[in-house]
């Protein structure tokens, strides 16, 4: 019984990462992006945002160091290595 409730531990690494990234999501863009995007899938160290329209992808970019220093901040360590936007 023990060993059916094993988690693999990439699926909780990337829910922790999820819920963390929610939850601090205001602080880790700004509050004038955080109704424009949100957090989408974490995989090997991409995080791909979700965008509401094309024109953020730019301003985006603009500021994606700032978005990657921010979010391995509230992660503890550097998880994200890389930004996507879909």
């Amino acid at each position: 019984l023990i060993e059916s409730l094993k988690v693999d531990p990439v699926l909780a690494l990337n829910l922790y990462v999820k819920q963390t990234l929610e939850k601090k999501w205001v602080e880790i863009v700004g509050t004038g992006l955080c109704n424009q995007t949100r957090p989408g899938n974490f995989k090997d160290g991409v995080l791909t945002i979700i965008i509401v329209h094309e024109t953020y992808r730019m301003e985006l970019s603009f500021i994606s160091d700032m978005i990657l220093k921010n979010a391995n901040k509230f992660l503890g360590s550097a998880r994200i290595h890389k930004l996507k936007y879909t």
